[in-house]
């Protein structure tokens, strides 16, 4: 076997140690796997290293075996300690808040069996098989499909039994002899469903200044998102190594490269999206220096020492409430779900603010009295960035928030053989029945579900309260016996 890996970090990064695309191989066995971290999530890189680390050790590819070993994964991951030690109580609960939000990451692993290649994956990566000069990607056929699948696999959805099965992509194909897999995130597989002949020149890069050129001149020329870029590519019948092509240890972007990126949020922002949490906790410390103060009246005379510590207590709360001066005004939109009909948050009172969806303003906020909420006047799908700049006297904040998808969104269903009825638009009880009971047959994860048929559709309320609904017509055919009429 032989294989060849490129790596690269998008510029807004300058470090390579801060890429979150991740990648693994085991090639003994014939196993590879790459991984996505999500921006927007708590340590994500950590969590696609961990995901991909752990597969290459113990492949498995059945969606339900995958999950509970995620699992158990992402509650190692709990368990770790990540927050950066600080003495600034807003930035110290921030880091707490953002963890208790998880990390994201999408997945896919591959393994060879002989003439035989598994693969399983959740999310916007994408694989794609070479054959004779022909191009074959798997599992998504094209770009609209690679943006649907919002299967973002997230420590808390595991850990609270919300990702399903329905969200895996998986199946096993027989080689030939010469055939070429191909592996990628998100950002080069876009381009490669668009641009079919870019396989060529990706087939032909030997060297990492030769890889890093053909990105530089695709970001240049505005034909690849900049995004972090993860290339593997495999030549099963081929002797050979595996050969990775990665950044120098010394290398990192120039700020000066980046002039033309303007991120929406820096490091910071965090903090300021949890500042409501630094406040409640300026509450509680206000409320016990008060009553500290009391017990301070009383014992001022009798114990020195105690007038030392009360002072104590009283220069931490100075300290407290500069924070809470210094701090930014608080902003953030709060969590967005693909079915919510409204978004909302909180920026400065009198403060303007501008609401764009994946950077089209879609609102205008004048003179807010502090909370801020816009109806969804179109559905955007999963993924998409909902983002808000915020203008207050002089200063101005900006932030972005993912709408996380449901278990609508990632329930991949299985339609049983169509159930003959009667009168299509009056099911009896006894035909309502047998097309719940077809229909859980075929789809197991259905169990644990609430399911209403109406004259038109058949209506699934999952576990998190999203809805699926499916036409009557996908489920049912009418009987062709004519009833006599006396």
């Amino acid at each position: 076997m032989d294989a060849k890996i490129f790596q690269l970090h998008k510029r807004s990064v300058y470090e390579y140690s801060s890429i979150q695309d991740k990648y693994s191989f085991n090639a003994s066995q014939g196993v590879f796997a790459i991984a996505d971290g999500a921006t927007q999530g708590f340590k994500s890189e950590i969590w696609a290293k961990l995901l991909v680390d752990n597969f290459v050790r113990t492949p498995t590819f059945t969606p339900k075996n995958l999950i509970e070993d995620f699992k158990r994964y992402a509650s190692n991951f709990k368990q770790q300690d990540f927050c950066v030690k600080t003495d600034n109580p807003a930035f110290r609960l921030a880091g707490e808040r953002k963890k208790q939000q998880g990390a994201y990451a999408t997945f896919m692993g591959i393994k060879f069996i002989d003439n035989k290649l598994a693969y399983i994956s959740s999310g916007d990566v994408c694989g794609f098989l070479i054959r004779k000069n022909n191009i074959h990607p798997f599992p998504h056929n094209n770009i609209d499909d690679l943006e649907n699948d919002k299967g973002f696999l997230g420590t808390q959805p595991l850990l609270e039994d919300k990702v399903m099965t329905g969200q895996f992509k998986d199946a096993t194909t027989t080689l030939e002899a010469n055939d070429i897999i191909i592996l990628a995130t998100d950002a080069i597989a876009r381009l490669l469903l668009r641009e079919k002949e870019q396989v060529n020149t990706l087939l032909s890069l030997s060297s990492y200044d030769s890889f890093y050129q053909y990105i530089l001149n695709l970001w240049e020329t505005k034909k690849l998102e900049e995004d972090d870029i993860t290339i593997c590519i495999i030549e099963p019948s081929k002797q050979g190594t595996v050969t990775e092509f990665l950044p120098p240890l010394d290398f990192s972007f120039s700020k000066e490269d980046n002039l033309n990126y303007v991120p929406m949020l820096n490091q910071t922002a965090a903090a300021v999206e949890n500042i409501y949490d630094a406040k409640r906790e300026i509450n509680k410390l206000q409320s016990q220096l008060n009553h500290s103060n009391f017990q301070y009246q009383k014992l001022r005379q009798k114990n020195k020492w105690l007038v030392v510590a009360l002072c104590i207590t009283l220069t931490g709360f100075i300290v407290y409430e500069y924070i809470q001066e210094s701090l930014p005004t608080p902003l953030f939109i709060n969590r967005i779900d693909s079915d919510d009909t409204v978004i909302s948050g909180n920026i400065p009172k009198g403060a303007k603010a501008f609401i764009y969806a994946d950077k089209n303003m879609i609102a205008k906020i004048e003179q807010s009295s502090g909370k801020w909420y816009h109806p969804m006047k179109v559905s955007y799908p999963a993924g998409t960035e909902i983002g808000i700049h915020i203008l207050n006297n002089d200063e101005s904040y900006s932030f972005t928030r993912m709408i996380m998808a449901t278990q609508a969104d990632t329930l991949n269903l299985v339609f049983p053989k169509k159930i003959v009825v009667k009168n299509p638009a009056h099911l009896s009880n006894s035909e309502k029945r047998a097309l719940k009971d077809s229909l859980i047959s075929k789809n197991k994860v259905l169990q644990n579900t609430s399911i209403s048929i109406d004259s038109i559709s058949l209506n699934i309320t999952l576990p998190d309260d999203s809805k699926k609904t499916i036409s009557l017509k996908k489920l049912i055919s009418p009987s062709k016996t004519k009833e006599k009429v006396f």
